[in-house]
């Protein structure tokens, strides 16, 4: 039974707190080299020390940087697909919102391969595709005339194209998930791209767009 008021999240304040803790460590430790610095007997005990306190200030460095910052960036990135499972593990662990077997209704598959199979991919295109997702709906103001959109993690099913699905996650949604390949565009001449977010620009809630707005006759 989990501690109120327990974060998932800890062990990576823990390697916050242990990098603030070298931190204040070289202030103290530069305080006796300044007290001291005429002294040559005490000089090399704390050149060996410093060494060795930096030693440990790079390790907590490299390994929040391994536990925390590579896995998150990926997956805020085109790289989302290269991550690891465990890459995948400690990104949940951390906090950070992914999609999950349980949440959309596939039971028999492992998390990390539900995750994979979500992620959709296109020439211009790479974003989380969600089978429960609705498409993205316009509104506009009517007092402003601004539109409006609704922010999202992930696309639907209708904003990706069939075409772009490689074998794995054709094969992968036929067996858990049909509804989701019925459901995907499938290919028609003159037809226009889909929005989803995010795009390899950056944007987190839609994809490619066409703004252009047909001449009034």
């Amino acid at each position: 039974m989990k501690k109120k008021g327990k974060k998932q999240n800890d062990w990576t304040e823990l390697l916050a707190s242990h990098r603030a803790a070298c931190d204040i460590a070289f202030e103290e430790l530069d305080k006796l080299v300044q007290e001291f610095q005429d002294g040559e007997n005490i000089k090399k005990p704390l050149d060996r020390f410093r060494k060795r306190l930096l030693e440990i200030q790079r390790g907590a460095i490299q390994l929040h940087e391994e536990l925390y910052t590579v896995p998150i960036r990926k997956i805020c990135s085109v790289e989302r697909r290269n991550i690891t499972e465990q890459q995948y593990l400690l990104a949940r662990a951390a906090g950070f919102p992914l999609l999950t077997a349980q949440a959309i209704g596939i039971a028999p598959v492992s998390d990390y391969e539900a995750y994979l199979n979500c992620i959709y991919e296109d020439d211009k295109t790479v974003c989380f595709m969600d089978p429960d997702e609705t498409p993205q709906v316009k509104t506009v103001n009517k007092r402003t005339g601004k539109r409006r959109i609704r922010i999202r993690l992930a696309c639907s099913p209708e904003e990706t194209r069939l075409a772009h699905y490689t074998p794995e996650q054709r094969e992968f949604f036929n067996k858990f998930r049909p509804d989701v390949l019925a459901r995907a565009q499938h290919d028609k001449p003159g037809r226009s791209e889909p929005e989803c977010p995010p795009t390899k620009g950056g944007n987190a809630t839609s994809g490619k767009s066409d703004n252009k707005r047909k001449s009034k006759k």
